[in-house]
C-alpha cells in the first residue's frame, strides 16, 4: 500500500466525486471516499 505521505499534493488525483464525501478535511474525505468505492474494485 502507497501511503500519501510519500506523494506530494500536487501529484494526488482526486475524482469530482471525491467533494462528496468532504472538502475540509482531505484525508478524511480520502478515507471515506475509498471505503464507499472499495466495493467496486474487488475489496472487501
Amino acid at each position: 500500500m502507497l501511503e500519501k505521505k510519500d506523494v506530494p499534493e500536487e501529484k494526488i488525483y482526486r475524482l469530482s466525486a471525491w467533494s462528496a464525501f468532504g472538502t475540509n478535511d482531505l484525508e478524511g474525505t480520502d478515507y471515506r471516499a475509498c471505503s464507499n468505492f472499495r466495493s467496486l474494485y474487488g475489496k472487501k
